[in-house]
C-alpha cells in the first residue's frame, strides 16, 4: 500500500466526525485539496490515490462503514425535523466510490445496492400516491353510484306528486357524505406526499443499512 493510501482517515476519526449541514458526502483523493464553499460543510475522507498507477487490496470493510456512518449523518442533519435521506444525497455518497477499479466486482456490487436503494424510494413514493388515488377514485365511484340511485327515487316520488326526500334519500345522503370525506381524505394525503420529495425514513434507512453489512460484512 502506497504512501499516499496511508494517509486515509482510519474509521474511528470518520465515525466521530460530526455533520454539520452537510450537502454531499465526498470522498476527496490526494492531499492538499480545498472544498469549494458550497462544499465546506461535506463530510470528507481520503481513501485513495485515483492517479496512482500501483495496485493495492481495497478496504471493503472500511469502505461500507464508512459509507454507511455517511448515510447517517446525512439521514440526522440539523436542518432536517425528522431522519430521512433523499436518492440525491445517497447519489452524492455513491459517487464517492468512482474512485475505485472497475475491477473491483464487490465495490461495484455493492455501487449497485446504493441504486436499487434508490430506485426503492422512488418507486415506493409513486406507489404511495397512486395507493390513494386509486382509493380516492374508487370512493368517487360509488358516491356517482349512490346519487345516480337518490336521483331515481327523486324522480319517481316526483312524478308521484310525492315529496321527492324520504327516510331512503336521507340513507343514501348520509352514505354519501361519508364518501366524500375519505375521497377527500385520501386527496390531501396524495397533495401532501407529493409536496414532499422522495425520501427513506429512518426506519427504511435502519433495515438498509443492516441488509448492507448482512451481505458485504458478514
Amino acid at each position: 500500500m502506497n504512501e499516499q493510501l496511508e494517509e486515509k482517515l482510519n474509521l474511528d476519526e470518520f465515525l466521530g466526525v460530526k455533520a454539520q449541514d452537510v450537502v454531499d458526502v465526498v470522498f476527496v483523493s490526494g492531499e492538499g485539496k480545498e472544498l469549494a464553499a458550497q462544499e465546506r460543510d461535506a463530510i470528507a475522507f481520503n481513501v485513495a490515490n485515483e492517479t496512482s498507477n500501483e495496485t493495492y487490496e481495497v478496504d471493503f470493510d472500511y469502505i461500507i462503514n464508512a459509507v454507511v456512518s455517511s448515510m447517517t449523518n446525512v439521514a440526522k442533519l440539523p436542518t432536517k425535523k425528522s431522519t430521512f435521506i433523499e436518492p440525491n444525497e445517497i447519489e452524492a455518497i455513491k459517487k464517492s466510490l468512482n474512485s475505485y477499479s472497475a475491477d473491483c466486482e464487490a465495490i461495484d456490487e455493492f455501487r449497485l445496492a446504493l441504486t436499487i436503494f434508490q430506485e426503492k424510494i422512488q418507486i415506493e413514493y409513486a406507489q404511495k400516491i397512486k395507493l390513494y388515488n386509486d382509493e380516492r377514485i374508487v370512493f368517487e365511484a360509488q358516491i356517482d353510484s349512490l346519487e345516480a340511485a337518490k336521483r331515481k327515487i327523486v324522480n319517481k316520488r316526483l312524478s308521484q306528486m310525492l315529496w321527492p326526500f324520504d327516510e331512503q334519500t336521507r340513507k343514501y345522503d348520509s352514505q354519501i357524505d361519508s364518501l366524500k370525506i375519505r375521497a377527500g381524505r385520501c386527496a390531501q394525503k396524495a397533495n401532501a406526499i407529493m409536496a414532499m420529495r422522495p425520501a427513506a425514513n429512518e426506519k427504511d434507512l435502519l433495515v438498509f443499512k443492516a441488509q448492507l453489512k448482512q451481505k458485504f460484512v458478514e
